[in-house]
């Protein structure tokens, strides 16, 4: 673990004789320092060069020291003042019984300045005089300066390995040796802003920077190229806006050519806990040639920067493949002259302004909500019309400015704009886009429902604001709507039209945000009394949708519809939709027809929908139908009267929150029944492919005549070919490319496996040998089989744990002991045939979908199953499991562990099993969690195994520095000999890199992010409802005349109330597919296409 030392406050400052040549001197330690009490120190400093020192520090009788901290003499490498920091018994943050080494650089000027840093490349050496192969070096890298004077290990290496004798780190009156190779660079910088003062200070207060110039001159380049292939040398920082940034310059393999990459990195100087500063900065960086007349190489780019990357922001931006390190280093380029290389940046940074506040009342028509769901965020851009110019100058196109960010219901939002337009030449346009993220989840299936109301403000008239309204729901895959043809340029730079006042621009964003929870879950039918049906034919799914803040969407149902975020019941997406339409509540399922699902996967869905009754369940309202995912997408259901929902007592609307619930009743592929069928003739054998497995059959004629007999009806032929003790298994090939074919002979299967009997001879080997495969097998070895077997076999694990429950009657002991032997013994058959799944060939027509609730399945046959077959079950878990329940079966592994009864040595299978499935950052984390808990009665093998778990499913949800924060007190409570006995169990190499990198006070291993660029949705602008004024009048006045909209919305009611039911099918699908814009009443029309909306807004994905 390398860090600062927590001592530097009591070191003496004061400096010592300096020399540019070899020397050396003796003397005891001070103990007005150390208290060592007289121990003797020699030190040899060899100076190769001006910018480089190797010190040799000898510390005489090191065993006997009593001192908590050593340190040497000060010697000058480059100019600066540098001496070593040994804490023989380690510092506060070292490991028991370790030995902390760092290295202290400070300027020879005084302690008291605070304009100086250094960067500095250095390792550090504890000398074995016995084998120089047991030398402990290690290396690192830091730019030092009056706050950041000490870097180095606490755990540099165990006090034990030292101060055992036998070793050999110990030489002549138990002296130690520790060695420093210290490399300086040669720096010198220039930094210059917009009015042409040049600054040499680049630290310390400045003015407000928003264009300038920095050049940063390394005159001993080649000294740190080789630690560039692993680590970059990084500039003094300088100020630009709210921001520090710096150049950055290392090494990078692309394509197997090496290149030299530059970079620009944000810097946080003050070290500050949370800081919400940010600036957008357009750059760009050049390697300077040194050659009069020559052409200097240079990139830009652009970006918004932060201290750190928490509020997603950048942190580093730049080239891996900046240019061709032969290139640069090329005496005959210019690049390279003298040892001396120059990089230098200019950047221009937006002057902006920005203003967040939290709504209530009405905004745009809208109820406020009092759960913080609405906000208004201003953004002034003051220096805009210059910005523009200098796009046009250098010729740049595609750009965006994000602003900062702004929250809305725990939601980070951005505003995102495109000065010169999103659209390719001519750009006639200025381009909005709102963006959403979620920075608190690094899961993928986070999603959001937004009302958004975006404009360019004119700030002469408010009225004459350029504004355009939507809703949409935002998602990681689907984070950002806008319009591209927002407002036209010429309008925009127009003197007179007040968008641009005194060079700025002002947008804003009202953004509403659906605050809702959404709940998935299998429920059981009570009805049924078979183990195996219960889990396999009754078990339902059930979306419930709970939306919180109902009455602030209530004008927007009346206009467009909201939605829920997608579900999957049975290999379908399916998400519900609601609208109002003629003050009816009006709810709907639909699947996902994005351009990413299978065409060709066609299901037939079954559902109930109901609007929760609060107050009263038994009042909830349920209506049934049914889609077809493809053929027919979504089937309308009319519920009550919106005002009736929404009355205060009757139950449906509870303190602002509606609760809508979709149970899934049935879900299956759609096909013709007159498929499921096909009977083999003796004709299509010519068509048949063929596998021959080289094992012997040896098995009973009776029962293997009614097999083949069975499998011939199905296109499968069992025979024996030339040679009599070969089987060959022949598939037809018109079978192996018909899905409903497969299908029947799977449905089959089941009801033939029915007979247990059937199932154990299946199971069993052909030969004696108990290695030899059984008549299961070879169906295993057609691919096509292959999913569906698995599910068969699963259901008949499921079936024979059920046996293995005690009963409550003495009176079937002996009946039950046998049943539950029985069971056993087709458990451990079953179990061996699945085994043998990876040396399956593929052949045929795509593999057969997976029937749902397999975690579930395997969760009960893990909670039933005995003892002694868990570490296979638990290790077939990855295979048995569907991919999309990864996370259930993950859960329920931990869980597993978590029993009372649990046993230890399943710990490892467990691991290794969930080291091989596939889940998000929230499933890690949440197991992550449950395994510290195995920490702390884990030893041995158990212990390393834990500990390797811990720190990969770590890495993978970014929670490394708490995962080695656990490690560490673990291994501490261990004691310092059965630690680093753990720790050599462990892979070292992993462990320390990890424990570097969490713990080091500047991480520069990471490469500079790649510049991308988003793609936004566009739409012709929206109607403005605010403007259409509606009368509300008293129903009880029935003759009153009507105008405006309840003029216009009996009409259609009137319409709708005398329609038949053709002309009602056609207003609603019309209606819904249309997003509100189409209203038809010619189902003939409308009743075999679907409805196209007439607005023309999109989603676009991000361009890279």
């Amino acid at each position: 673990m390398m860090k600062q030392s927590s001592s530097e406050a009591m070191l003496s400052s004061s400096a010592v004789d300096k020399s540019h040549y070899s020397i050396s001197w003796e003397k005891p330690l001070s103990s007005s320092r150390d208290g060592s009490g007289g121990a003797q120190e020699i030190m040899a400093v060899d100076r190769p060069g001006e910018y480089t020192a190797k010190c040799r520090w000898t510390v005489e009788s090191f065993p006997c020291l009593k001192a908590k901290a050593l340190w040497s003499k000060y010697f000058d490498v480059g100019g600066y003042d540098c001496r070593l920091l040994v804490y023989p018994r380690g510092d506060s943050q070292a490991l028991p019984g370790y030995i902390s080494i760092y290295l202290q650089i400070i300027d020879p000027r005084g302690t008291t300045s605070s304009l100086w840093d250094c960067f500095a490349s250095y390792r550090l050496s504890i000398v074995n005089h016995v084998d120089d192969s047991l030398t402990i070096h290690k290396e690192s890298w830091h730019r030092f300066s009056s706050k950041k004077r000490s870097h180095g290990w606490c755990d540099f290496t165990l006090n034990s390995s030292i101060l055992d004798s036998k070793i050999g780190f110990l030489f002549n009156n138990d002296s130690l040796l520790i060695t420093a190779d210290i490399l300086i660079l040669n720096e010198s910088v220039s930094f210059s802003i917009d009015n042409n003062n040049e600054l040499n200070s680049v630290a310390g207060p400045m003015p407000d920077v928003l264009s300038g110039n920095f050049t940063w001159r390394v005159n001993n380049f080649s000294l740190f190229k080789e630690m560039m292939k692993s680590q970059k040398i990084t500039s003094p920082v300088f100020v630009a806006g709210e921001c520090y940034l710096r150049i950055g310059v290392y090494q990078s393999v692309v394509n197997e050519q090496e290149y030299l990459s530059m970079c620009l990195d944000s810097s946080d100087t003050e070290k500050t806990v949370l800081s919400d500063k940010s600036s957008w900065c357009l750059f760009s960086m050049s390697a300077l040639n040194q050659k009069p007349g020559c052409t200097h190489m240079n990139k830009e780019s652009y970006g918004r920067f932060a201290a750190d990357n928490r509020s997603g922001d950048n942190t580093s931006v730049g080239w891996n493949d900046y240019m061709k390190m032969s290139d640069f280093v090329n005496p005959e380029a210019g690049f390279l002259v003298d040892d001396t290389a120059v990089f230098s940046t200019s950047f221009h940074l937006i002057k902006e302004l920005s203003s967040f506040t939290r709504t209530g009342g009405l905004i745009g028509g809208r109820n406020g909500t009092r759960y913080g769901q609405m906000g208004k965020f201003t953004w002034t851009i003051k220096n805009f019309r210059r910005l523009v110019n200098l796009l046009e100058k250098r010729k740049i196109t595609g750009l965006y400015i994000k602003s900062k960010r702004f929250q809305i219901g725990n939601r980070d939002c951005r505003l995102i704009v495109y000065p010169r337009g999103q659209s390719k030449a001519p750009c006639l346009h200025l381009s909005v886009f709102l963006e959403v993220t979620d920075s608190r989840s690094a899961s993928s299936d986070w999603s959001c429902f937004v009302s958004h109301q975006l404009s360019v403000v004119n700030q002469r008239s408010d009225e004459m604001s350029a504004t355009k309204e939507s809703q949409n729901r935002y998602s990681k895959a689907e984070k950002d709507w806008g319009w591209r043809e927002f407002v036209t340029l010429t309008s925009l730079f127009d003197q007179d039209s007040g968008f641009l006042v005194q060079d700025s621009v002002v947008f804003s964003a009202e953004v509403l945000i659906l605050k809702e929870t959404s709940l998935t879950k299998d429920y059981t039918e009570a009805d049924s009394t078979n183990p195996v049906s219960q889990i396999d034919n009754t078990m339902k799914s059930s979306f419930t949708w709970k939306v919180e803040n109902f009455l602030a969407f209530k004008e927007i149902i009346e206009k467009r519809k909201i939605f829920s975020k997608f579900f999957q019941a049975g290999g379908c997406e399916l998400r519900i939709g609601v609208y109002e339409v003629f003050d009816t509540i009006c709810i709907y399922l639909e699947s996902d027809q994005s351009a990413g699902t299978d065409a060709d996967n066609n299901f037939w869905v079954k559902y109930k929908m109901g609007i929760l009754n609060q107050k009263n369940p038994a009042k909830s309202v349920w209506k049934e139908s049914s889609i077809c995912t493809k053929t027919w997408n979504n089937s309308v259901l009319q519920f009550m009267k919106v005002s009736d929902m929404l009355e205060a007592d009757a139950g449906f609307l509870v303190h602002d929150t509606v609760v809508f619930v979709c149970q899934i009743l049935d879900c299956c592929p759609w096909f013709e029944f007159s498929d499921l069928m096909v009977l083999a003739s003796d004709d299509d054998q010519a068509d048949a492919l063929t596998t021959n497995p080289s094992e012997i059959i040896g098995s009973e004629e009776s029962e293997e005549d009614t097999f083949q007999y069975f499998l011939s009806r199905a296109g499968i032929n069992l025979a024996l070919g030339e040679n009599p003790s070969q089987l060959q298994v022949t598939l037809q090939e018109k079978f192996l490319m018909d899905a409903g074919a497969i299908s029947g002979f799977l449905t089959e299967l089941r009801v033939y496996l029915d007979d247990p009997t059937r199932v154990k001879r299946l199971l069993l080997p052909t030969k004696s040998d108990e290695y030899s495969p059984s008549l299961m097998n070879f169906l295993m070895g057609v691919k096509v089989l292959q999913q569906g077997i698995i599910d068969l076999l699963l259901d008949k694990m499921v079936e024979y744990c059920q046996p293995l429950k005690k009963g409550s009657h003495s009176d079937g002991c002996v009946a039950a002991t046998s049943s539950v032997s029985k069971s056993e013994e087709v458990l451990g058959l079953i179990v061996n045939s699945l085994k043998t799944i990876d040396a399956v060939v593929p052949q045929g027509c795509s593999e057969f979908r997976r029937r749902p609730y397999s975690a579930t399945k395997i969760a009960l046959v893990l909670d039933r199953a005995p003892k002694h077959l868990l570490q296979d079950l638990v290790s077939l878990v990855p295979i048995l499991v569907e991919h999309s329940e990864h996370s259930l079966a993950a859960y329920a592994l931990i869980q597993r562990l978590l029993k009372p009864e649990a046993e230890i040595s399943l710990r490892e299978a467990v691991y290794n099993a969930l080291s091989q499935l596939e889940c998000d950052s929230e499933v890690w984390e949440h197991i992550l969690l449950q395994s510290y808990e195995f920490l702390s009665d884990s030893y041995e093998e158990s212990l390393v195994a834990t500990i390797h778990f811990i720190l990969k499913i770590a890495s993978q949800c970014q929670q490394l520095p708490e995962a080695v924060r656990s490690v560490r007190e673990r291994l501490k409570s261990l004691g310092a000999d059965i630690a680093e006995m753990i720790r050599r169990d462990i892979n070292s190499d992993f462990l320390l890199s990890v424990i570097i990198d969490v713990a080091g006070e500047e991480a520069y291993l990471s490469s500079p992010a790649e510049i991308v660029r988003p793609v936004y949705p566009s739409s012709k602008p929206a109607k403005d409802w605010d403007k259409l004024e509606a009368e509300v009048k008293n129903k009880q006045e029935k003759d009153e005349k009507l105008d405006g909209d309840a003029a216009i919305n009996k009409f259609f009611s009137d319409i709708y109330s005398s329609a038949d039911e053709d002309m009602r099918r056609a207003m609603n699908k019309s209606f819904a597919q249309s997003n509100g814009t189409v209203l038809s009443t010619n189902w003939k029309e409308v009743g075999t296409k679907k409805v196209e909306s007439t607005m023309d807004m999109e989603l676009k994905k991000w361009e890279y």
